[in-house]
């Protein structure tokens, strides 16, 4: 990453980074994105929901 964006800043970004990462995973390895497609009345589990709310 740049170095013109500050340290603090610079953090944040691999934070939200990291989060993205872990939902994509989550989601991959649950089996729920799969089941999207032809269920759309799913809910979010446990570790799907901790991985979403890390995006925010």
């Amino acid at each position: 990453m740049s170095r013109k964006y500050p340290k603090k800043v610079r953090k944040e970004f691999q934070r939200k980074l990291a989060a993205a990462d872990a939902f994509v995973e989550a989601w991959t390895n649950s089996g729920l994105a799969s089941t999207l497609i032809t269920d759309y009345s799913c809910t979010l589990g446990c570790d799907e929901a901790k991985t979403y709310a890390g995006l925010f």
